[in-house]
């Protein structure tokens, strides 16, 4: 799980109080400010190098919606990034996560080349023994056998087209080594949603890659986003719904938000026909402002 040291002296310590004085802001949105770069440069900068990264994307991972290139020469100014655009004393922040990601890579390198190495030795040997094998005695009468073990070579099996594609975020030189649709969904996931997913989500989550469009999948995390309900499980059920209807496509998604509006406008004429007095504001409710959002999320 990704993490970083975040100090309880933070609010009262010079640099913040700088930053809030330089951008008149208050102490809870400057410490918010910072917060969110030092996450943000976890998974899009780990060493801590913003010189080839914009400005504008600097504001928004701060989310800062006024000038870009003013809040970043002020954090500059602060002290809270130095002049060659590097966040100040980062490694003695982030050095024990860097450490243990890299210790991380190292064991899947090292677990994917003895599995290379495994299959490379199980072909040749197959090979070499076609090559001499005697005829194959009779097969012995058929007794009772325990149940079949798991292939040794299970345990050193590579990690699934999913788990790539996860481990592959915020890592540019293996992006092109996954599925583009996949890359595209755990990209949106880790960084938006859950940036420590459990195995089984990213699992789960790969497996609608596919039967649906990752533009559609994205709609859906955005929507539990919106409801603030951004659980595995919700996304989950979302998907699985979209997957009965057989919504694949942006298309079906609209058509079916349509089918859902029109219903809704259905049911409010009926329930006015049973009671003339207008309800304060009167009138039905204007649809939502999202064309593709509503049928499976209620207000």
């Amino acid at each position: 799980m990704a993490w970083i040291e975040l100090h309880q002296t933070l609010p009262t310590h010079r640099k913040i109080m700088k930053l809030r004085r330089i951008l008149k802001i208050k102490t809870p949105q400057a410490v918010g400010h910072v917060a969110m770069l030092w996450l943000w440069s976890i998974d899009n900068a780990p060493d801590g190098d913003l010189s080839k990264v914009d400005v504008e994307d600097i504001a928004e991972a701060c989310e800062w919606s006024r000038n870009a290139a003013t809040f970043v020469d002020a954090m500059k100014e602060a002290g809270l990034i130095d002049a060659d655009m590097k966040l100040h004393d980062w490694d003695e922040y982030t050095g024990g996560l860097m450490e243990k990601r890299e210790d991380r890579r190292k064991k899947d390198r090292e677990r994917q080349a003895r599995y290379r190495a495994k299959k490379a030795a199980q072909k040749a040997a197959k090979a070499g023994g076609e090559e001499h094998r005697d005829p194959a005695p009779p097969p012995p009468p058929q007794t009772p056998q325990e149940p079949p073990q798991a292939p040794e070579e299970a345990q050193d099996a590579p990690p699934s087209k999913a788990m790539q594609a996860a481990a592959a975020v915020g890592r540019p030189e293996l992006a092109a080594t996954v599925d583009p649709n996949l890359g595209k969904v755990m990209t949106f996931y880790l960084n938006r949603v859950n940036g420590a997913p459990s195995h089984t989500s990213i699992e789960e989550l790969g497996s609608f890659v596919g039967d649906i469009d990752a533009d559609v999948i994205i709609k859906a995390m955005e929507y539990a986003i919106d409801e603030h309900k951004t659980s595995w499980s919700y996304i989950k059920a979302t998907l699985q719904a979209y997957r009965r209807r057989g919504i694949r496509t942006l298309t079906d998604l609209q058509r079916a938000n349509d089918e859902h509006q029109r219903a809704k406008q259905r049911q409010e004429d009926t329930r006015n026909a049973k009671n003339r007095r207008a309800a304060p504001g009167g009138g039905a409710r204007p649809p939502d402002t999202d064309p593709l959002k509503g049928f499976h999320t209620e207000d």
